[in-house]
């Protein structure tokens, strides 16, 4: 800084570094707000890019900007160079000579404020990266579900903090589909990251998201369908479902949201009136879609004969060690359509098992194809034609599952994939039980099982 002094005193006869062009000293003014704005942010804006939107062109603007790599001056005075996105003039307003063209110098002790999510930088960083996934229609529905998406049933439950940011980064990755339920306790942190994804311009609209969510056994008697599906709307912050689903073909005793069940509470559903009162959530809009859950070919036929609406999808535990070969064929007859779940086996949960991921078969296919156990999963659920659901927290297991549509199985893989001995990892014991309306697993699943 000395002797910068120095240099500054022979120039122009004065030690202020900050001179301007004619070599005399620069009388202070007072800053006005606008001035302020140029170079602080509000008190109340901790941590985030000052947002202003009456800036003119020779003014700043600090809505959309990119970070270039810092420098260290001779002074060894760190700052950051922000290059404008939009038109500014490369001179200051006092016409003073700035170091670089079009740029505005930032020192960081005074003027760098970290990007945060709702920051341009991160928003613009995040759609650059976004994968597009294919989708499908839904019969007559006019809606179309994306052939991949998130699923939020963790157990034990997540922290809501951790639900909300691992969805706000799967919607920055590029997932549209976000499946949940009310016994999975997630519709309420769901519903908090669709609206930060909005507040922060990941998303413009809840209109570019496909939501998903379920109605739990204790509710399944029809003058409680309307009244959960509110609920669930009220939970999500949302107007309308894209997709409401009966999650077991079960009733309980009211009043209970639990896994496992109590047996004692277990009752027959009466399908007839509980598929009324959700072809009726649907006529008021507050819907888009129904369907169902875990319902074997057997249940699905005798739903057929009386709905006037049909079942828009059957979502199922589907992977390569359950490959649901019948019911595909039939749902595929029917106009229904297949969502997988467990399409990895729910490795580490309440339900899952660790044969998928451990299977022989399709770890020598991974190793032949480069891919990872999970992918070679996933591309053959999707080449199947189904959608599909995956879980994970972990941003570079997210991306993963999205790098599926770019390359293809071999007739050999699919013709090992086919060979596998079948296991059923989620069978559905809880619902059985001789006291009621199911005795077996035989009973439960119609003997598709």
């Amino acid at each position: 800084m000395k002797e910068r002094k120095e240099e500054n005193l022979k120039k122009t006869g004065t030690d202020d570094p900050f001179y301007n062009q004619n070599g005399k000293e620069k009388k202070k003014k007072k800053k006005t707000r606008k001035d302020r704005l140029k170079t602080t942010p509000p008190k109340n804006q901790k941590k985030q890019v000052v947002k202003t939107h009456d800036m003119n062109e020779d003014k700043m603007k600090w809505v959309s900007f990119q970070l270039a790599p810092f420098h260290q001056s001779a002074e060894t005075e760190i700052f950051f160079i922000v290059e404008i996105a939009h038109g500014v003039k490369s001179q200051a307003e006092n016409n003073e000579p700035t170091p670089y063209p079009k740029a505005i110098v930032l020192w960081i002790l005074a003027h760098i404020y970290w990007p945060t999510r709702s920051s341009g930088f991160r928003t613009r960083q995040s759609r650059a990266k976004m994968r597009s996934i294919p989708e499908m229609a839904l019969g007559s529905t006019g809606k179309a579900i994306p052939l991949v998406g998130m699923g939020t049933a963790v157990y034990p439950f997540a922290p809501s903090e951790t639900m909300i940011d691992s969805i706000l980064t799967a919607i920055e990755l590029g997932y549209r589909h976000f499946d949940s339920a009310a016994l999975y306790q997630s519709e309420k942190p769901l519903g908090e990251a669709i609206k930060k994804a909005v507040e922060l311009g990941l998303i413009k609209s809840r209109d570019e998201l496909f939501i998903t969510s379920k109605l739990w056994c204790s509710d399944a008697h029809h003058d409680r369908v309307l009244p959960a599906l509110q609920n669930t709307l009220k939970n999500l912050q949302l107007d309308y479902l894209d997709l409401y689903l009966i999650h077991w073909p079960v009733s309980l005793k009211p009043g209970k949201y639990e896994l496992p069940v109590n047996k004692d509470d277990l009752l027959p559903i009466d399908l007839g009136s509980v598929w009324k009162a959700m072809e009726d959530c649907q006529k008021l809009g507050l819907t888009k879609a129904i369907g169902v859950s875990n319902f074997s070919c057997k249940k699905l036929e005798e739903l057929l004969q009386t709905a006037s609406i049909l079942p828009a999808v059957n979502q199922v535990e589907m992977n390569p060690l359950w490959q649901q070969k019948k019911l595909r064929e039939f749902c595929a007859e029917k106009g229904i359509h297949i969502t997988a779940y467990s399409p990895l086996g729910a490795k580490g949960t309440l339900w899952g098992t660790d044969r998928v991921m451990e299977c022989e078969v399709l770890k020598e296919i991974a190793r032949e194809t480069g891919k990872s156990i999970a992918q070679v999963c996933l591309r053959w659920v999707y080449e199947e034609g189904v959608s599909l659901l995956v879980k994970s927290f972990n941003k570079e297991r997210m991306k993963q599952n999205l790098e599926i549509f770019d390359w293809e199985l071999s007739a050999q893989d699919l013709e090992k994939i086919i060979q596998i001995p079948q296991f059923k990892g989620f069978p559905g014991v809880e619902f059985v039980c001789q006291t009621g309306p199911y005795k077996s697993l035989v009973d439960l699943w119609d003997g598709e099982i």
